[in-house]
C-alpha cells in the first residue's frame, strides 16, 4: 500500500487495541499510522488509505485516540533518534 501522506510503501499492519481482534488485516474505516512520517490515515476499500480528516475524530473513542497519539509520538521519537545517529 502506498500511504497518501508521504508516499511510503507499507505492507504490514499491527493492532494497537489489546482487547481487539487478533487479525491484523485492516478493514474500511480502520485507522492507520504511517510508520515513516507518523500521519494518521483511514483504510478504504481494497489496499488503499486516505488522509485522516476532522470528521474521523468522531468515529473513535477517547481511548482509541489516545493510543493513536501515543503511537504517533513513539514513531516520531524513533525517527528523530535515527536521524541523530
Amino acid at each position: 500500500m502506498i500511504m497518501p501522506c508521504c508516499g511510503a510503501a507499507l505492507d504490514n499492519a499491527t493492532i494497537l487495541d489489546p482487547d481487539g481482534p487478533t487479525d491484523a488485516r485492516p478493514k474500511p474505516g480502520d485507522a492507520t499510522i504511517c510508520i515513516q512520517c507518523g500521519m494518521w490515515n483511514i483504510y478504504v476499500a481494497g489496499d488503499q488509505a486516505r488522509l485522516f480528516g476532522p470528521d474521523d475524530l468522531l468515529e473513535f473513542s477517547d481511548e482509541q485516540l489516545h493510543r493513536l497519539r501515543r503511537a504517533t509520538h513513539l514513531i516520531r521519537a524513533m525517527r528523530c533518534a535515527a536521524v541523530r545517529r
